[in-house]
């Protein structure tokens, strides 16, 4: 019987090494994606139910009602994102037109961004890593051609002489002669800088007649990390700071 010659198996222990921790790494990079895109899913849920839920404040010298603590948590989370409305149907080529939504005492824009409606774009006030998502509604009128409608959101840096990167895309596809409404949700994580600004620009492809944007559709944003070093408050005052994907 041959004897073992305990340095020859060495490699393979080193091997089996290397496969314990690369299989390690992959599952844990699956749980982090995992988590990291239920909690978005969570959080954007909750949004949308404080928009709807979000009481209308009673006349002034009323007595303080428990509904205003709610309006005040709600305001606590809307610091860090935003959410914009669509407000125009027509289907065309070029900017998207957009605008905040009230709820309670406010708009949803949280003071961690700037709204600049004349250029129907949203600033960023500090530097990290956000989560962007958007929320297409089309609906055929009557003898709807079929088409493509894609909707490409550009982030203008201004530290960078005013370049633009794409942050996201959607894309619809219309079936011609189709009555059935259309809903697309996409989603992805962009990295941005303060005084960067988002702006969406609608892409036509085929003749696409009697096909309009709901005004339910719109975008939102909001902050998963924080690299910069100024973080508004609720108050205005700022302390120092410590891929996309789409469905139907």
């Amino acid at each position: 019987m041959a004897a073992t010659d305990p340095e020859s198996l060495q490699p393979k222990q080193r091997c089996r090494c290397l496969d314990a921790c690369l299989v390690a790494s992959v599952a844990s990079l699956f749980l982090l994606l995992l988590g990291t895109a239920t909690a978005a899913a969570l959080y954007i849920n909750q949004i949308r139910t404080g928009l709807s839920e979000a009481p209308t404040p009673t006349p002034v010298g009323e007595p303080k009602e428990p509904q205003f603590a709610a309006i005040r948590a709600f305001e606590k989370q809307m610091l860090s994102a935003a959410y914009l409305g669509a407000i125009r149907s027509q289907l065309s080529n070029g900017t998207m037109k957009w605008a905040p939504k009230a709820y309670g005492t406010g708009k949803t824009v949280g003071s961690a961004y700037t709204f600049r409606n004349y250029e129907n774009a949203l600033e960023v006030q500090r530097t990290g890593s956000y989560f962007l998502y958007t929320n297409l509604q089309l609906t055929c009128t009557a003898g709807c051609s079929g088409g493509v409608v894609t909707v490409r959101f550009l982030a203008t840096e201004e530290a960078e002489a005013g370049q633009q990167k794409e942050a996201l895309r959607c894309r619809v596809e219309l079936a011609q002669g189709s009555l059935a409404p259309h809903s697309r949700q996409c989603f992805g994580v962009v990295q941005l800088k303060s005084a960067d600004k988002l702006s969406a620009h609608m892409e036509l492809e085929g003749e696409l007649r009697h096909w309009k944007l709901e005004l339910d559709s719109g975008f939102g944003i909001f902050l998963v990390d924080g690299l910069g070093q100024d973080q508004p408050q609720a108050d205005g005052s700022r302390t120092a700071a410590g891929g996309d994907r789409c469905k139907d």
